[in-house]
């Protein structure tokens, strides 16, 4: 079986019991009629537009001011279907300089002028650090080791006000070997430490059942899984930007509660629809590509290769 043959790859959408991902261009249908009646219904957005890269990828880049003026395209429309204390979060990678062992500014640019058109308030600046990431540059990092490894991307959360709905408590982290002796022998710590803080060691008597996260967020974006494996056996070339699953499930689990609606205008392999769809969130996702589509229902395929039965797949030719 070539790709081009694969059984799938004229779909433009499937549905599930919980969500959709549709077929066509995410801005063409965040202004229409379905769009509109998306209306301040979106709890969470999490979504990971095309970096601004200076090698053109399958699924398309631009550059420069071209770039940061498509993005800020989507600034507007977006905020309209978010609840009022509803979450986007939206990931730029780092770009370089072409030539030049030199970071290029267009994606914090674009990050804030994205901010800026919405009128949104950046709610918190997180960093996403992919430890499995291969080094690169190339030319920089492993040539002339001139560089260290970039194995980061920015994220932002914004929101209509400061005033989002969020729950920290929800994606609490495992307590350290540290924390966890001092919770069973008790261990009384207070006192003020070099900065200048005083601290009530005896606060830290209670299992609070893990420790808040932080900012930065450490998810390996590596493994072979249902998705990679159906890709395979189907012949369809798999995402080459895929988002790591545990980090949509990280920003939804922060950002909403069971039954609320997920979207992402930027589909791609669909980690976000299939982490909504986990967690029994509702969603709606969106791509250009239909062998992305394709490759996405790997993210409901069991190890076999079986679809659920409640995945209805619509086709072009109807």
């Amino acid at each position: 079986m070539s790709p081009l043959q694969s059984q799938y790859l004229d779909i433009n959408g499937y549905t599930t019991t919980l969500g959709e991902m549709r077929l066509g261009d995410s801005l063409e249908f965040l202004e229409s009629e379905d769009g509109h009646a998306l209306k301040e219904s979106v709890s969470t957005i999490v979504t990971s537009p095309p970096f601004p890269l200076l090698s053109e990828k399958a699924y398309g880049n631009l550059e420069g001011k071209e770039y940061i003026d498509w993005l800020c395209s989507f600034a507007q429309p977006l905020r309209e279907i978010m609840k009022p204390d509803g979450s986007l979060f939206i990931e730029i990678g780092n770009t370089w300089v072409s030539g030049e062992p030199a970071m290029s500014m267009v994606p914090l640019k674009a990050l804030m002028a994205f901010a800026e058109s919405g009128n949104y308030t950046i709610c918190q600046h997180l960093i996403y650090h992919n430890p499995a990431r291969p080094p690169g540059p190339a030319s920089w990092v492993t040539a002339k080791r001139l560089r260290l490894k970039d194995d980061f991307t920015h994220w932002f959360w914004l929101g209509k006000s400061a005033d989002v709905r969020a729950d920290n408590s929800a994606v609490l982290k495992e307590y350290s070997p540290a924390m966890t002796r001092l919770l069973d022998k008790k261990l009384d710590t207070s006192g003020t430490r070099p900065s200048a803080h005083k601290i009530n060691g005896k606060n830290f008597f209670k299992d609070n059942g893990g420790s808040i996260a932080g900012s930065v967020i450490s998810i390996p974006n590596t493994g072979w899984d249902n998705y990679h494996r159906w890709c395979t056996n189907e012949e369809i070339a798999a995402h080459p930007a895929r988002m790591p699953f545990d980090l949509a499930r990280f920003f939804i689990d922060l950002t909403s509660t069971t039954g609320d609606l997920i979207f992402d205008p930027f589909g791609g392999s669909n980690t976000v629809g299939a982490a909504a769809e986990v967690l029994a969130r509702r969603w709606m996702t969106v791509d250009l590509e239909s062998q992305y589509i394709a490759g996405s229902l790997g993210r409901f395929a069991d190890e076999s290769g079986t679809l659920p039965i409640d995945l209805k797949v619509s086709r072009a030719n109807g």
